[in-house]
């Protein structure tokens, strides 16, 4: 399934891939904090606001031997209220 998590908090942000050409993101809700990828979104990094909504879809996420779940990340918009109520 496709979901939506609004008003999440960006703890980290990196440019990853050989040309930053793709974000990780580490997001928050205040309860879970989970790691996410957006694919061909490098290009958004300087621009990220404290607070997004994603779309996304949840998937296993196994690098050298360690599986995460994570967030796959189809679309970021910056969250209206970005003071994270």
């Amino acid at each position: 399934p496709v979901l939506i998590a609004r008003n999440m908090q960006i703890e980290d942000a990196r440019q990853v891939g050989a040309d930053g050409s793709h974000l990780k993101l580490t997001l928050t809700d205040g309860w879970e904090t989970i790691d996410a990828i957006a694919f061909r979104m490098g290009q958004f990094y300087d621009e990220l606001p404290g607070y997004i909504d994603v779309v996304f879809q949840y998937e296993t996420n196994e690098f050298r031997g360690n599986v995460k779940r994570q967030m796959n990340v189809q679309d970021i918009k910056a969250s209206e209220d970005q003071s994270g109520i």
